[in-house]
């Protein structure tokens, strides 16, 4: 049964298809083997919202790591609350974010995948500007992360029928109203937990310089590796 959704969740994306041709075709293919099978869209694609509670492998949030959970909880048209960690008291950082079962997966992979490149290309840029004199303090690192942030969303709205699910021609509910939903069934169920925010500085010949660097990160990697490359815990609150 699952080979059947997944084949069916593969014709659904094609349903997406900028060509009218292929998405029709893949609509109507679609449609008879869910009759055929008796299954409804909800079950091939785990529509029904839940909450999952992620800690990181880190006790204090950075403003970077904030922005990445909001842009991809967004993409995946989810809600999410931030959690701190406390040292003392050995309790990691976490967020709860609520949304499909699938986008949720989808949301660890690709999290792990880009918070790893992102830190890994920083500390690149950090010594090439050191070397260069080109900077002296955080400000021009935090920016070049930033800016790798940035184009990695541009490049993740650009092909989000690739990571998350995007099916227009079957669900007529907009994003807006979905992320909506997401954020009352975490909030009615949430548990209290102490929030942080935070501001950002940029400078922005470092936030091109990130820009730049993100433009050749292949994303399909996270999700095509899956849990092979998954570090981050989590457990499920249905």
């Amino acid at each position: 049964m699952e080979n059947i959704k997944d084949k069916i969740q593969k014709l659904l994306n094609l349903a997406t298809s900028d060509n009218e041709y292929e998405a029709a075709l893949a609509l109507t293919k679609a449609t008879e083997l869910m009759n055929k099978w008796n299954l409804d869209q909800a079950t091939v694609q785990g529509t029904k919202i839940e909450t999952t509670e992620i800690y990181m492998p880190f006790y204090k949030w950075t403003s970077e790591n904030q922005v990445l959970v909001n842009l991809l909880a967004k993409l995946c048209d989810g809600f999410c609350l931030f959690g701190s960690g406390n040292k003392q008291q050995d309790r990691f950082a976490k967020i709860l974010i609520s949304g499909r079962p699938r986008d949720l997966e989808n949301f660890r992979y690709l999290y792990d995948f880009i918070n790893t490149k992102m830190w890994k290309e920083s500390e690149k840029y950090k010594l090439k500007i050191r070397n260069s004199n080109q900077g002296k303090n955080n400000l021009e690192v935090k920016s070049f992360r930033i800016g790798f942030l940035r184009k990695i969303e541009e490049k993740l709205i650009a092909s989000k029928h690739e990571f998350f699910t995007v099916n227009k021609a079957l669900v007529s509910i907009d994003s807006e109203t979905k992320r909506k939903e997401a954020e009352e069934f975490l909030m009615n169920s949430r548990e209290n937990i102490k929030t942080v925010t935070s501001t950002i500085r940029i400078a922005d010949r470092h936030l091109e310089a990130g820009k730049e660097i993100a433009e050749s990160v292949d994303l399909n990697v996270a999700v095509n590796g899956g849990k092979s490359i998954s570090k981050i815990g989590y457990k499920n609150k249905k």
